[in-house]
């Protein structure tokens, strides 16, 4: 996970086909040290909108920036 909220899947893009549809929050739960700069992210890539490690939540504040909000 990148903190733009992009992640990295198995490359088919079902999951953000479903992401695109979904009117509500994506959240993503990972470990601290899995938590990077930057990913490779292709079109059809949905970011999710706040992630939550161990030490603590992040909310993406515009996902087409690197822009984040710690709490």
């Amino acid at each position: 996970m990148d903190r733009r909220g992009n992640r990295i899947g198995q490359g088919a893009g079902y999951y953000d086909t479903f992401l695109d549809t979904v009117d509500a929050p994506r959240l993503a739960l990972l470990y601290d040290a899995c938590f990077v700069d930057t990913l490779p992210t292709d079109p059809h890539d949905v970011p999710v909108t706040a992630v939550v490690t161990e030490r603590g939540c992040t909310t993406i504040a515009d996902a087409s920036s690197a822009s984040v909000r710690s709490y």
